[in-house]
């Protein structure tokens, strides 16, 4: 965002607002920034519960960017559903009506998942389908690797294969990324990939990149990633997504990730220089034992002739929606007028709804938690009088309410 503000000569703040954020660069984007780069757990208890401090930032929200749109599914979209509810809440609050810009890739429902993670209607889309990034011609590879046990249809390691693969195309350096499904098998083949390949390239040039390292070991990969610096780079599927990751020429994942769409996501991480380019990316998968992989090696056309998967979310799931009302009492009070008792002339309730509910339904969920005593009913307002900060005990991945600890009893250790 800095370098297209530059090159364009325009002088725009943008900062990043997470939890790697320190707290004297949070009140400067607070303060002075005009972009903020956060994600969903930030806005969902970082920034929506404590507003009024955001109030000159909510007040001049002209536009809300929703990148990676096919990854808001299933319980974490359904999340993701209701934390754009109180954002629109809060912002019409602040006197502001922001337009939503929403990027996706590999999904076969694009309008109708942007409306209803939106709570819109889908003619209230507007769908841009034509795909504007740069590209190369890619070859693409199915490689199943031999059979070890007839008997039991078991094949040699897919791990295995891949690094030795891999390792072929370190020699003949060719930029690389490897995905492996687990965080273990990405340390595994760290390890053999370094060992092997030690006589064309140090350390320094293989590296691997997952969740659990520090902010700055992975800024780090990302920023040799960018520089050319890393040859190749072993990852969980934490660089399928949303990370400029500079010019690969090929992609190895180790087994079938279980959809059509973050298969393409994967193999899309390569080839990336502009159109018209001579250079050809490689993306090749090599199968593991199970039975999807094995259906991939008997029918590889599948996975060019199918589409990509739709998106599927549920706002209206109870558990879920409760938790997020509580939140959204937290934020800002409900007004809601009663109906008119009136036998002549009844009168429907009247005033704000919430998300996916009508007036009428959300004060029946409103007179539910003031049953609870987490709310409380003063004239036509309900206000939060719970004790907790609702926000800190909702997962936006997970529908449960209470988060369970394992112990084990003979160590004490959780």
């Amino acid at each position: 965002v800095r370098e297209l503000a530059h090159a364009a000569d325009l002088e725009v703040g943008a900062m990043v607002y997470d939890g790697d954020t320190p707290g004297d660069a949070r009140r400067a984007a607070r303060d002075h920034a005009r972009i903020v780069l956060s994600n969903p757990d930030m806005l969902h208890s970082g920034i929506l519960p404590s507003h009024t401090r955001w109030a000159a930032a909510f007040q001049g929200l002209k536009y809300v960017v929703l990148d990676e749109l096919h990854t808001y599914r299933g319980v974490f979209g359904s999340h993701m559903a209701h934390v754009i509810a109180r954002l629109k809440r809060v912002a019409a609050f602040h006197g502001a009506n922001p337009t939503f810009i929403c990027a996706t890739a590999t999904i076969g429902n694009p309008r109708e998942h942007a409306a209803r993670l939106l709570g819109l209607e889908p003619q209230e889309i507007e769908l841009v389908d034509r795909s504007g990034a740069p590209t190369t011609s890619r070859q693409l590879y199915v490689y199943n690797p031999p059979i070890v046990n007839e008997e039991l249809g078991v094949r040699a390691s897919a791990l295995k294969h891949a690094v030795f693969m891999t390792e072929d195309l370190i020699r003949a350096k060719i930029p690389t990324i490897v995905f492996g499904q687990s965080r273990n098998s990405v340390e595994v083949m760290l390890k053999y990939l370094r060992d092997r390949a030690s006589d064309v390239a140090g350390p320094e040039a293989i590296m691997a990149y997952r969740g659990g390292y520090l902010p700055e070991t992975r800024r780090k990969v990302e920023q040799g990633l960018r520089d050319g610096n890393i040859l190749c780079v072993v990852s969980t599927n934490a660089l399928e997504l949303g990370i400029d990751i500079g010019d690969l020429s090929a992609v190895v994942t180790v087994g079938y990730p279980g959809s059509i769409a973050a298969t393409w996501q994967r193999f899309g991480r390569a080839g990336r220089r502009a159109e018209g380019s001579d250079d050809t990316s490689i993306a090749l998968m090599v199968l593991q034992s199970g039975a999807l992989d094995q259906y991939l090696g008997r029918n590889p056309e599948f996975l060019l002739e199918a589409g990509a998967e739709e998106a599927r979310i549920d706002p209206t799931n109870v558990e879920i929606l409760v938790q997020h009302l509580k939140c959204a009492a937290f934020e800002l009070p409900f007004e809601i007028t009663p109906p008119g008792d009136s036998v002549t002339r009844p009168t429907p309730a009247s005033g704000e709804h919430y998300g996916p509910l009508g007036i009428a339904e959300t004060r029946d969920a409103l007179d539910y938690l003031e049953s609870g005593g987490l709310v409380h009913a003063a004239g036509t307002r309900y206000h939060w009088a719970g004790d907790a900060f609702p926000a800190s005990s909702v997962s936006l991945r997970n529908i449960g309410w209470d988060n369970f600890v394992i112990i084990d009893i003979a160590t004490g250790k959780t």
